[in-house]
């Protein structure tokens, strides 16, 4: 008797440890995806909070998309009037609008990150493909 309390103690805390473990594994990022591992570098990153917080989309260009209402990967969920923050990918050019349809004030982004935005309605993702403005007719070149 003794023995089997033992064991089931032992099973007990076994399960235990395994359950704590799998709610604090690092593999759960809380919504967020990491920009693309397939060497992809045009990419756009939406985040529903400031400074990259709360759930987030991965957007690969290029590609116009004249409301947010049903993104690649959305699953369903409507990013028009959410994104607050977003990165956009080392070889691409970002063009987001106030209004759905490509209207309204627009304003271009390059790579980088930026942590706070007016919430975009609509969006255009250029790639260039060596990372400058040579293959792109739009850029004046």
């Amino acid at each position: 008797m003794k023995t089997s309390k033992r064991f089931l103690s032992l099973v007990t805390v076994f399960f235990s440890v395994a359950l704590l473990a799998s709610c604090s594994s690092d593999d759960d990022n809380g919504g967020i995806n990491p920009p693309p591992d397939n060497g992809a570098s045009c990419y756009v990153q939406l985040f529903d909070g400031n400074n990259f917080k709360d759930d987030s989309i991965m957007v690969e260009g290029p590609g116009e998309y004249a409301d947010l209402s049903d993104l690649p990967h959305a699953d369903g969920t409507d990013w028009t009037d959410e994104a607050d923050s977003f990165k956009v990918g080392d070889s691409t050019t970002l063009t987001v609008w106030t209004e759905t349809n490509f209207q309204g004030d627009s304003t271009v982004y390059e790579a980088g990150e930026y942590p706070s935005v007016d919430e975009p309605y609509s969006m255009k993702i250029v790639c260039h493909d060596d990372g400058n403005d040579d293959d792109n007719p739009e850029a004046g070149n």
